[in-house]
């Protein structure tokens, strides 16, 4: 897709850098037949944009595709606005996300709000962090107790998050929280919790 007269694009969770001038070089120039991939080849690992898509297929995709009937990946400003209000949202997603949401909408003069900028408004690095954890794994660069125990420290710091993104690790493998004296504590268990 190319974009005309302007340096970046705004959304609801910050802006998007436009084609670089190597982007529109000769080049780097390839033609396109309308299919665009960022994984062709079946034996290769699978990349970030990959887990990124794979990530999308949440319980938050659920939520979200109710509001996009045309399956654009977008909802309109002013029905994302009626969604933030239905009683479904406001019971499965948390109140602290519904209102960064509403305040991001009204901030930014959007028309629609992408399925990215929803998932992503509250703790972008967070997600980003994740994905580079799992891909680390998938590439081999990462065994299982680094993964464990990156994501054990991650989570450490974002409770909030931990049923988002357990349900992407391998079966059996899990987190629980548990308050106590200072707080909560983060407990990782794959067959029986651990300390």
């Amino acid at each position: 897709m190319l974009m005309a007269s302007s340096d970046s694009i705004l959304t609801i969770s910050g802006t998007i850098d436009t084609l670089t001038e190597y982007d529109l070089s000769e080049a780097n120039s390839v033609s396109c037949d309308g299919y665009i991939t960022d994984h062709t080849d079946l034996v290769s690992d699978i990349d970030e944009s990959e887990l990124r898509r794979e990530l999308l297929t949440d319980k938050w995709r659920l939520l979200f595709d109710k509001y996009d009937p045309e399956g654009f990946g977008e909802i309109p400003i002013e029905d994302f606005l009626v969604a933030l209000k239905s009683s479904e949202w406001q019971k499965k997603i948390p109140i602290n996300k519904l209102d960064l949401l509403y305040t991001r909408a009204k901030e930014f003069h959007v028309n629609a709000v992408t399925f990215q900028d929803f998932v992503n408004v509250d703790q972008p690095q967070v997600y980003n962090d994740f994905l580079r954890i799992m891909k680390e794994f998938k590439s081999g660069d990462m065994d299982f107790p680094g993964v464990i125990t990156m994501i054990y420290f991650l989570f450490q710091e974002h409770l909030n998050l931990i049923n988002d993104l357990t349900h992407f690790l391998p079966p059996g493998v899990g987190f629980e929280v548990h308050k106590n004296n200072q707080g909560f504590d983060v407990r990782v268990f794959y067959g029986m919790a651990v300390d």
